[in-house]
């Protein structure tokens, strides 16, 4: 029962940051109206919380030596983003995502980061399954994740004159935390 406590604590810490990050960056200062709370903005905050579990998870497994996959961050991680990719569903359009869409249709950078996103849920699959593929999967997490989040968000990254409050995007941090797991699942830190 103690082991499940510090997880469950990362996971409650990372909930309560991302969500409040997310509600005084969106709701707040931007003005997304509190209708969209339930959903468009608390799905940021999940998929944002499994990029911080995730990263937690592989530095734990690099600190401790064991695998990453054992890890119940790992897990909590794979939970949130399964929650995230069913939310997004119920929202995928060009009113919630208009960087992704032209008209009704995707453009070119909403395939790459639908697909990008897909593939990185595929590499949690492949992770669950075990097997020689699970190591590959491992890495392809963090790198598919980055892929699925440039579309997104690049064109805001090098604009922080348009961050409101002066906050930097969700999809910029959850980047920057993409390199981050992939420094600790090849470069354990001594």
């Amino acid at each position: 029962m103690t082991s499940e406590r510090p997880a469950y604590r990362a996971l409650l810490g990372a909930l309560l940051g991302t969500t409040a990050y997310a509600v005084i960056r969106y709701n707040v200062l931007k003005g997304v109206p509190w209708a969209a709370l339930p959903v468009y903005v608390l799905n940021k905050s999940l998929s944002w919380s499994a990029v911080v579990l995730f990263v937690v998870a592989a530095w734990r497994a690099a600190a401790t030596r064991t695998a990453v996959w054992n890890q119940d961050h790992f897990r909590q991680a794979f939970a949130l983003s399964t929650t995230h990719m069913l939310l997004t569903l119920t929202i995928l359009d060009g009113t919630n995502y208009p960087v992704l869409f032209s008209g009704t249709n995707l453009t070119w950078a909403g395939g790459v980061s639908t697909l990008a996103g897909v593939l990185a849920m595929m590499a949690f699959v492949v992770w669950n399954r075990g097997g020689s593929g699970r190591a590959a999967g491992l890495l392809a997490i963090p790198v598919l994740t980055a892929v699925h989040l440039v579309p997104l968000g690049y064109a805001n990254w090098t604009k922080p004159g348009t961050w409101p409050g002066s906050l930097p995007p969700i999809t910029l941090i959850a980047f920057l935390l993409c390199g981050a797991a992939l420094w600790f699942l090849r470069s354990p830190p001594r």
